[in-house]
């Protein structure tokens, strides 16, 4: 979009939705430039780092994600990692899937279900998370524990 005034664009980074990684170009640059490699614009203090692992020998922001490394992909978004890591998954779905998996005990199953509701809310309000095949599986342990506890209740009570 543009074109866009310096004082907008700093306005736009201090907010965050002009992001150190965007491009950005105006007369007389060569070529298009990421925004943090303009010096009039409000990024975090960048600490400077050895030419072997800096952006062609620009700082690379301390904390660095990994959009601002060359060749680096988000972990989060690789399947085969998010089976292995808990890697940008919410945490109730975690829970829920711990919970779902201590079922087999049966008493955890209504907490199974409860975990498994806040899960699948968590998900739907922040797309970026993942965890919903965990979410699954608590449902569904925690569904067939309830049933197995209630039958129980039922049976114990029914002796008397």
């Amino acid at each position: 979009m543009g074109p866009v005034a310096i004082a907008r664009l700093r306005e736009l980074a201090s907010s965050g939705t002009l992001l150190p990684s965007d491009l950005v170009w105006t007369s007389g640059m060569a070529q298009w430039q990421t925004a943090i490699s303009i010096p009039e614009l409000p990024f975090p203090q960048v600490l400077p780092l050895p030419p072997a692992i800096s952006n062609a020998g620009q700082p690379i922001p301390y904390a660095t994600p990994a959009q601002f490394l060359p060749g680096a992909h988000d972990i989060g978004q690789d399947p085969k990692m998010r089976m292995i890591l808990p890697v940008g998954r919410s945490g109730w779905a975690i829970a829920a899937g711990y919970v779902g998996l201590f079922c087999l005990l049966i008493f955890p199953g209504p907490i199974a279900l409860i975990l498994s509701f806040l899960a699948y809310r968590d998900i739907r309000q922040h797309p970026d998370k993942h965890g919903m095949g965990r979410t699954i599986f608590g449902t569904i342990m925690g569904v067939l524990a309830t049933g197995v506890l209630i039958m129980w209740v039922i049976a114990v009570l029914t002796r008397r």
